[in-house]
């Protein structure tokens, strides 16, 4: 899964309704930017990483980390507002948080990547005028085919 589907996953999984403005910090999405989605809500809160104005041996995430981190999440979420998935407005300044809305295509794209089947269904019609697709479309016919025949040899 792609890391803009997870981030919108994660938006969905959190506050799923539609046009209401949702505030997320920084460290929140760059959660599942970093770790992915396992984890990322617990006890009804959600994990996110914790920056430091020092850098400190053993410390992953200082304030420049936040600063590519803020960056890294702004990227994937102008993909999906681009998509007419989201709506969001950047942190400005020296601000922590995102402002996000939900729109129609959003929620229903969610909603197919919430489970196995609307994952393939959204991979096949993203993929079906490539390669990958002809070559699944091909397979699927021939079975199609091949059980067809079982069938009508069986009954004639």
């Amino acid at each position: 899964m792609k890391i803009y589907d997870k981030i919108l996953l994660g938006i969905y999984s959190h506050f799923p309704r539609l046009d209401d403005d949702i505030t997320f910090e920084t460290g929140e999405l760059a959660w599942i930017v970093h770790y992915g989605l396992n984890g990322w809500q617990q006890d009804k809160e959600r994990q996110k990483i914790e920056y430091t104005l020092e850098k400190e041996p053993n410390d992953k995430f200082s304030l420049y980390e936040s600063l590519k981190d803020r960056s890294k999440v702004a990227k994937e979420l102008s993909f999906l507002q681009a998509n007419d998935y989201i709506e969001f407005q950047r942190p400005s300044g020296f601000g922590n948080h995102f402002r996000v809305k939900l729109l129609p295509k959003g929620i229903i794209r969610a909603e197919k990547l919430s489970s196995k089947l609307g994952e393939i269904e959204l991979w096949y019609s993203e993929n079906k005028d490539g390669i990958f697709g002809l070559v699944w479309t091909i397979i699927i016919s021939i079975i199609t085919a091949w059980i067809t025949t079982k069938i009508a040899t069986k009954s004639g």
